[in-house]
């Protein structure tokens, strides 16, 4: 295995301990295991091309709004991963269960967001978007992904692709609704098969969370080829994050 694969599997390793760790009381620590060797075809790499539109219509919800503050506020957000842009990620099996992420990288993804603030007034920001995220789940013989989980769960910079200036949802508020984009379930095998395939995720979901309500319209697609981890490729430079963006807000 190479190093730049042994690094991938440590991760995913990580994550693995993490979900499968058991909600009751932490019992004393037990002394660690030895590491069990990864067998090659435990990692695979996922690579390819895809693009993303994903748009939330939101406004203040009367009953929870002033709890946060987020009273008098309508507006929408927006992500868009043109098409083209670079679709990467990992995923790995171990007894049987497979979990991975990944993601889409474009230096041309934008979030845009125009939103009525409280007296008139009307705030617009757009920024770039340095990467859409997603996970990988399995059931038996089943998989989905669903876009946006990481950002939900992470307080790492440029992960949270809805995050402007203006007043708005943000990718945990989704998640408390189990608004966030995802595909059906697809069979597990095509993810094994090295043979390229594309996965579509399109839909709409309502959310409730945060102080705001509203709904998400969503249309995401990947055309990756899952390859042995010794076809590793070489890692693309990751576009400059939010360096560039404007705001404009302007008086009621």
């Amino acid at each position: 295995m190479s190093r730049r694969a042994a690094g991938i599997a440590a991760v995913l390793m990580a994550c693995a301990a993490v979900v499968a760790a058991p909600a009751a009381a932490a019992a004393p620590p037990a002394p660690p295991a030895p590491p069990t060797p990864l067998a090659p075809s435990a990692l695979r790499v996922l690579s390819g091309r895809g693009s993303a539109d994903i748009e939330v219509t939101y406004a203040s919800d009367p009953r929870t709004c002033a709890r946060s503050g987020r009273c008098g506020i309508a507006g929408v957000v927006g992500v868009h991963v043109p098409s083209g842009a670079r679709a990467g990620g990992a995923q790995l099996t171990l007894d049987g269960r497979t979990i991975g992420f990944g993601g889409l990288v474009s230096t041309r993804a934008r979030t845009a967001a125009s939103v009525f603030m409280p007296g008139g007034g009307r705030c617009r920001d757009e920024l770039r978007t340095p990467l859409l995220s997603y996970v990988l789940t399995t059931r038996g013989d089943r998989a989905r992904i669903t876009f946006l989980a990481v950002a939900a769960s992470t307080v790492v910079a440029g992960a949270e692709p809805l995050a402007t200036r203006c007043s708005g949802p943000l990718t945990v508020d989704l998640a408390r609704s189990g608004a966030l984009p995802r595909t059906r379930w697809l069979p597990r095998a095509r993810l094994d098969s090295g043979r390229p395939m594309t996965v579509r995720a399109t839909g709409r979901r309502r959310f409730h969370a945060g102080g705001f309500r509203g709904v998400v319209r969503y249309r995401v697609t990947l055309r990756v080829t899952s390859s042995a981890n010794d076809d590793v490729p070489e890692p693309h430079p990751a576009p400059p994050g939010v360096a560039d963006r404007t705001l404009a807000v302007s008086p009621g």
